[in-house]
């Protein structure tokens, strides 16, 4: 989610950030849930092309910074990636296996904190 929101903000702006993710511990080539589908959509974003993909050394080399969504995921890459740069969006919650409405408040605070980094990663 955090990706097609961080796009479409990126889109709007027209401010030539690419945005990518990759999870700490994802399940490779899986497609997101049918609730992050919906509560997406709710906003016309499209996510039933998303496949999931493990963070790895290519994608770390190649990122100018590295987000994560909680703080798990930064220990995680302090741990395996020293030198990344990696900043916390927020304490976000995983709402997998929860309901369209725990999805749905996941996004809004997603597309908060993206919100109030936008003037600074969009330059």
């Amino acid at each position: 989610m955090a990706e097609v929101i961080a796009r479409q903000l990126e889109k709007r702006h027209g401010g030539g950030v690419e945005f990518s993710s990759a999870g700490t511990h994802a399940v490779i080539g899986s497609g997101a849930t049918a609730q992050a589908v919906a509560v997406v959509g709710e906003l016309g974003m499209a996510l039933r092309w998303h496949r999931a993909r493990q963070l790895t050394d290519q994608i770390v080399t190649a990122a100018d910074k590295l987000v994560a969504l909680d703080h798990q995921h930064v220990e995680f890459i302090e741990m395996h990636y020293p030198a990344a740069p990696v900043e916390l969006l927020d304490s976000v919650p995983d709402p997998y296996g929860l309901d369209v409405g725990s999805y749905r408040a996941v996004r809004d605070q997603i597309a908060v904190a993206i919100g109030e980094r936008a003037g600074r990663w969009l330059g």
